[in-house]
Parts: C-alpha cells; sequence; structure tokens
C-alpha cells in the first residue's frame, strides 16, 4: 500500500444567507476538496475549509502548500504511517487546514483500504450524536425565528449564538433567543475575540444571570492575555477557547495560564491525530471539549462525526454538525439527516462520505 497521488480541488459552495460574526461575514463556503490515492485505486477524502480571518490560509494558500510542498513529501509513502510522516510534514509551520486535511484524507483511506467505518477504526461505535445549532448575528426576531424554525424542523435544543458586537444589545439578542424557546435549551455564545475583558464581563454577566447562557466561547481579545485571564477567573461558567488554541501547544498553554478551561476541537483544524492529542491533554486538564465547525459541508460533518462518535469523550457535549443546512448545495451525494436534534456517523468505510462528481465538477473553481 503506497500513496501514488494527492490532489487538492478549490471549489465554492454558496449559502441559502451570509452567516454574520464578529469576524466577518461569510457568503459562500470556499474549500479545498482534499484527495489521497494508493496504488489499489482507493482514494480518502477530506475538507480544508479556508478562513483567512482566523489563520490566514486561503483557497490558493492550501491548494499551493498541498500541491508544492506536502504531497511530494506523501507520494510513495504507506498510508498507514500518519504518525511517521508528521513530522516531514510539520517542518513546514502554520498551514493548519491544509496539514490537517492530509491527516483526515489519510485516516479516510486506512479505514476504506480496511472496508470499515472511520469511528470503528477509532475505537468508538455509531452512537447518537446531540447537535449544536450556529445562530449568525443579526436582528434579535430574526434570529429568534431561525432558532424556532430548526428546534421545529430538526428537533435540535441546542444553539451557539454569535455575538461580539455591542454588549447591551447583544444581551438582547441572548435574551430573544431564550424567551423564544423556553428554559429547557442550551444556549451558548460565541464573541469571536471581538470583546474588550470589561465588554466581554458586562456581557456574560447578565447573559448567565439573566438568560442562563451554558458556557461562553473566546469571550475576549486574543492577544490580551491578561484580559483572557481575568474574565475566565470571574466568569461564572467555562470560557471555550477556539481560534486561540489551533494547536496542541496552544491548547496546553491556554489550561495551564487559566485562559479557558474548555476546548473546541476542530478536526478541520488539527485532523484526527493531533485532535486525538488534544483530547487526551483536556482530559488530563480536568476539562471539556466540543466538537466546532469551520463552516464544515457535508463532507467535513461526517470528519467530525467520525471522530466522536470514535471517543466518548469527545461526544460528551453537543457539536456544531448542522452548518452544513447553510448551504445550497453540497458534494456529498446523500445528504446528512437531523432527526431528533442528532445525527449518526454512516456504517460505511471510511467517513462514509461518497462524493457526487457532477456536482464537483460544477462546483470546483480551479
Amino acid at each position: 500500500m503506497t500513496v501514488v497521488a494527492v490532489d487538492a480541488i478549490p471549489f465554492r459552495l454558496p449559502y441559502h444567507q451570509p452567516l454574520r460574526m464578529a469576524a466577518g461575514d461569510i457568503h459562500a463556503a470556499e474549500h479545498v476538496l482534499i484527495r489521497v490515492r494508493d496504488d489499489s485505486g482507493v482514494c480518502g477524502v477530506a475538507e480544508a475549509p479556508a478562513r483567512p480571518m482566523f489563520y490566514g490560509e486561503s483557497l490558493a494558500s492550501i491548494v499551493h502548500a498541498v500541491r508544492e510542498w506536502f504531497a511530494p513529501v506523501l507520494v510513495g509513502t504507506d498510508p498507514f504511517a500518519v504518525r511517521a510522516l508528521a513530522p516531514s510534514i510539520d517542518r513546514i509551520p502554520a498551514n493548519n487546514t491544509a496539514k490537517a486535511s492530509l491527516d483526515l484524507a489519510l485516516h479516510d483511506l486506512r479505514a476504506r483500504l480496511l472496508e470499515q467505518p472511520l469511528f470503528r477504526l477509532l475505537g468508538g461505535t455509531r452512537c447518537p450524536l446531540r447537535v449544536t445549532h450556529m445562530l449568525g448575528h443579526g436582528a434579535p426576531e430574526a434570529v429568534a425565528d431561525e432558532a424556532v424554525r430548526m428546534r421545529e424542523k430538526y428537533g435540535i435544543t441546542a444553539f451557539k449564538i454569535k455575538v461580539g458586537y455591542e454588549p447591551a444589545a447583544d444581551v438582547r439578542l441572548v435574551g430573544a433567543v431564550r424567551a423564544a424557546l423556553g428554559d429547557e435549551a442550551l444556549l451558548y455564545v460565541d464573541a469571536n475575540c471581538a470583546y474588550r475583558a470589561e465588554e466581554a464581563l458586562a456581557a456574560v454577566l447578565p447573559m448567565v444571570a439573566e438568560y442562563g447562557i451554558a458556557w461562553a466561547e473566546e469571550p475576549t481579545r486574543a492577544d490580551d492575555r491578561r484580559g483572557r485571564s481575568r474574565v475566565a477567573s470571574r466568569a461564572p461558567v467555562p470560557v471555550l477557547a477556539d481560534e486561540t488554541v489551533p494547536t496542541l501547544t496552544d491548547v496546553t498553554r491556554s489550561l495551564e495560564d487559566g485562559t479557558a478551561c474548555w476546548i473546541s476541537i476542530k478536526v478541520a483544524r488539527t485532523g484526527i491525530t493531533q485532535s486525538t492529542d488534544i483530547a487526551a491533554v483536556v482530559r488530563a486538564h480536568g476539562g471539556r471539549v466540543l466538537l466546532g465547525s469551520q463552516g464544515d459541508s457535508g463532507l467535513g460533518t461526517l470528519a467530525s462525526l467520525a471522530f466522536a462518535s470514535g471517543d466518548p469523550f469527545a461526544a460528551e457535549l453537543p457539536g456544531e454538525y448542522s452548518y452544513f443546512l447553510r448551504l445550497a448545495d453540497d458534494l456529498v451525494a446523500e445528504p446528512l439527516e437531523i432527526a431528533d436534534g442528532h445525527l449518526r456517523a454512516p456504517d460505511a468505510p471510511g467517513s462514509g462520505a461518497v462524493l457526487d462528481e457532477d456536482k464537483l465538477a460544477h462546483y470546483r473553481v480551479d
């Protein structure tokens, strides 16, 4: 078994409507399809979402990094030797999503070669995974209406609300969603590092006291570590780190210096290998993890489902698995179906992803 080819194909999927958040509005999924093929003709696939506002990667940079730097390292190697290959890949710094997509594709390839679901190779079962739906920032009534529609149509009862604008307005937004859903819904907020420390406290404290948010994601600016520690120590709910912890080293530092106690794992950012290490470190520090979304389409969501199904610790909290609902179309041939607020990983080889080649031809932008 030998890797013979690595492909990077940029594509663009339109949204039904833009997602508004403090880091900037997103109007389409501009991602890269990664394919790793072995000498028997079997392909592992993965999705690399470009998020320049967070990680500095773009469609062009991901495609270039994969084609010019990483593919030459992988071609001719054993696809099962994922950890052995990691040092050669990591000689080039940054490029987090490009590296993660290769790790995901290799894991998908390994499982397909063994004709086993990926979650089974990771040691898990096909358990139901509770879904969180992400609500963009907007007019309180409109955002609350979206939450109600998601509950009524899909049975979703966990919601992340994008904040990070003006604290008082953000509190009103959370209040509108709580009033529409009632006390039983699980709510948390994500400021995408937009608040100053004093603004974060001015927003989070009443959100907890008045509307019962369960935790706060990235409430404070990334470069203000002292302010982040102050907010984490005073917030009456856990602080969840996301874009400030793109690597295992960043996770360890945040847990040890008290800037966060919970961690968002995004397999699109850390693959299977590093995500497994991150989960172990968080568990050792007494924290918790949730599976976040990097704007994943159905393809990326399947990888997240496989990872969460492979480790009960990663499945304890609701995961952000519904982002694909924002897309007007997808590359997977069989759409994911959320039932009673839950998803299950397919009982099929690899991540279970089957691509629609006609759609890929239509949406690719190279």
